[in-house]
């Protein structure tokens, strides 16, 4: 559970500018089951240090939600907000990373549109991105390849459902998958669904049936594989290009819808 002794709440100090800075958060190492606390620092996009990106699925909010200290105060996070950081969390260094939910100011329409035109830049920029899938129940059986059940379980989570994973995933450096506290390489997830699927001579998925006997608990179709095959597609010719910073959410969906229809 999070931290709730002190009454004083987290107070944004404005950006000195909105277009050429950032805010990164400092998770400070720490035993599990301690306190959540963390350090929130503005920096210059065009020399930051280096730091992780987050990509995850907010998810719905509530008054019991979780409370972490960011800089001395409480701030309220979403639950599956507080299960990532927690699993990000190191015990003996810091981690250096960019949430969208804390390190824009939510509340300030003004901050919050000019940092959303940065997030091409925060994503070409940061070392890593970090994709929060969750807590999977079962070990993972994981020797360089993925078992057809870890891969159908890692495609029915909620995160592929998100719009802005097809920016957040196409301008990505280095995507890697976090499940539980087991990094997984992105590449290593693409093999997997390319050995469990594969495609026939038109291009197309072939038939679910291999499948449809694993039970993880959640919806599959043929969409959520096309989805991924866009994904993976998209990413690796955008990665390709010099001026994938500068493309924007919508071009990028644009071609997404290609990619799909494709």
């Amino acid at each position: 559970s999070g931290y709730t002794a002190s009454p004083k709440l987290f107070c944004y100090n404005p950006l000195r500018d909105d277009h050429e800075c950032i805010r990164l958060l400092r998770i400070l190492p720490a035993r599990s089951g301690d306190t959540v606390e963390c350090q929130l620092d503005e920096v210059e996009t065009e020399n930051c240090p280096p730091f992780e990106a987050l990509s995850y699925v907010w998810g719905a909010r509530s008054a019991s939600d979780p409370i972490i200290r960011v800089s001395g105060s409480n701030f309220q996070v979403t639950r599956n907000c507080y299960d990532a950081i927690v699993h990000l969390r190191g015990t003996e260094t810091p981690r250096v990373v960019w949430i969208d939910a804390i390190c824009i100011d939510q509340d300030n329409a003004q901050e919050k549109n000019a940092q959303v035109e940065r997030l091409g830049a925060v994503y070409t920029r940061a070392q890593r991105t970090i994709i929060w899938l969750g807590v999977y129940e079962r070990p993972i059986p994981f020797s360089g390849r993925l078992d057809d059940v870890t891969v159908i379980w890692m495609l029915q989570r909620a995160w592929w459902t998100r719009v802005c994973i097809i920016q957040e995933l196409s301008l990505s450096r280095t995507p890697v998958l976090l499940v539980g506290r087991h990094e997984i390489p992105w590449v290593t997830l693409e093999a997997g669904i390319n050995e469990l699927f594969g495609s026939n001579q038109s291009g197309q998925w072939i038939a679910l049936s291999r499948v449809r006997h694993i039970n993880t608990g959640g919806p599959f179709s043929s969409r959520i594989i096309q989805r991924a095959e866009a994904l993976m597609d998209m990413r690796r010719v955008i990665r390709g290009t010099n001026h994938a910073e500068n493309m924007g959410l919508l071009e990028l969906l644009i071609l997404f819808q290609d990619y799909q229809s494709g």
